[in-house]
């Protein structure tokens, strides 16, 4: 660290002793060792001179390297005085601990705000291009991902009156949009948000109709929750009681006489009729208590396979037709695989229910690819689903059939959910589709 101040110190010293000895040597009448001394002096100043101005190019790039935020660069330590050496050292470090915890940051915040279904969109003020967006909010206009404002804003007409500068300003606003001919409400919230005096609009968008479903589905599991927690305590003593009565009753049969009958069926009946309860709390548990889903890359032929299998022999007694259409064996989703054969035994065991008494039944299943994102179409030419039941299909216990739980749709809805993917459905007379998601991972 000290060698560049030695090394200087040194050349001055040797230029100073060197000049002083021409200068003497000269005045003796030697002419050829004054000569030599000066040359001598003067390679010598060149060296310093070198060392001076590449210490200056050093510095240079150390500067630049910092300026350009590149820390593969390291600091030339021996070439540099050591007053300089030094802290450029420990800003060098300093300065790239800092930026390497605010880039493992921006991964992290950029990841959450990627997770949300919540439409993010961020713009900077004078600045042309797209700040920041969530694939979410492309994907609820349903339009091309942009990186480039002024190509999405081609787009976005629609919000011109709250996107453009001069509008800018914290709103809460509903708005109606029509997405590929179809029109749909969102909520729509903007605020101004100032850092280092740079003022930049963030714009949360959210459809109407999953805010909806969002808070129904939170009211009915906390309502179900109250439910389940009241029926589990006034059950509890309730069936103990019920057998020792039943045990009671063959003691005392032949003192019941003629209404020992009645009294058998009663206590039965309460049997009965508190087990079912208790298969309603379970039925509920599973509703609810859905685990996390295990992800991992399945072809959807084999998915779709490992359902089908388990309904093979219904299919076949009913005489239902089933047409799959799948672009290429290696189609794949990231999903729970036995999460998502669940949905899918839903499903096709709905479409077998609804193709009762129906002539040339048949199902028909597609899986296509659309920019980044699976979805599959599972269709049924049944009876179709009545106007007046289809906004209570997703309901929790909310069924048609006779022996129907009424969990199938909703669990299917909550499976969905938890993959991040959607489930909707179109009917009318002859033909029902129901449509599921699923969003591509990046990796």
């Amino acid at each position: 660290m000290r060698y560049f101040n030695t090394f200087f110190w040194f050349c001055l010293v040797l230029i100073a002793i060197g000049i002083s000895a021409a200068v003497y040597y000269g005045l003796q009448g030697f002419l050829f060792l004054p000569l030599f001394l000066i040359v001598l002096c003067i390679s010598i100043g060149g060296l310093l001179l070198w060392r001076i101005k590449n210490g200056y190019l050093r510095t240079t790039q150390v500067i630049q390297a910092l300026v350009q935020e590149d820390y593969a660069f390291k600091v030339p330590e021996n070439q540099l005085p050591a007053a300089l050496a030094s802290p450029l050292q420990i800003l060098y470090g300093n300065l790239k601990s800092a930026k390497k915890n605010a880039d493992a940051q921006k991964i992290v915040y950029e990841g959450i705000i990627e997770a949300m279904d919540t439409g993010i969109l961020i713009l900077r003020k004078g600045d042309d291009k797209l700040f920041f967006a969530n694939g979410a909010f492309f994907q609820l206009l349903q339009m091309p991902r942009y990186n480039k404002w002024q190509n999405a804003s081609r787009e976005l007409k629609a919000f011109d009156a709250y996107f453009q500068e001069e509008n800018w300003k914290n709103i809460k606003d509903v708005i109606t949009l029509n997405i590929n001919g179809k029109e749909s409400d969102f909520s729509l919230r903007t605020f101004i948000s100032y850092i280092h005096n740079q003022a930049y609009l963030v714009v949360n968008l959210d459809a109407i109709q999953s805010l909806i479903e969002k808070k129904e589905k939170e009211a009915w599991f906390n309502l179900m929750k109250v439910m389940s927690h009241e029926i589990i305590n006034t059950m509890a003593p309730i069936q103990p009681l019920a057998n020792n009565l039943e045990f009671l009753l063959a003691e005392h049969k032949s003192g019941l006489g003629d209404s020992y009958t009645d009294v058998k069926q009663s206590v039965e009946t309460i049997q009965k009729r508190s087990k079912h309860l208790l298969d309603f709390i379970d039925t509920y548990r599973m509703l609810a208590e859905l685990p996390t889903p295990k992800l991992e890359w399945v072809t959807v032929t084999n998915l779709l396979e490992g359902s089908l299998s388990l309904l093979r022999g219904l299919l076949q007694e009913k005489g239902i037709e089933v047409n799959v259409t799948i672009p290429n064996d290696k189609l794949r989703v990231y999903v729970d695989a036995k999460q998502i054969e669940q949905v899918l035994i839903n499903l096709l065991t709905n479409c077998v229910y609804a193709l009762d008494g129906i002539s040339n039944p048949k199902i028909d299943f597609t899986a296509e690819q659309q920019e980044q994102k699976v979805v599959f179409t599972i269709a049924d030419n049944g009876k179709g689903i009545a106007a007046s039941l289809k906004r209570d299909v997703f309901v929790p216990f909310f069924t048609t059939r006779k022996n129907g739980s009424g969990i199938g749709l909703s669990l299917s809805r909550n499976i969905m959910n938890a993959h991040n993917g959607s489930i909707h459905f179109t009917s009318k007379a002859g033909t029902t589709q129901f449509y599921l998601g699923f969003k591509m991972p990046n990796h």
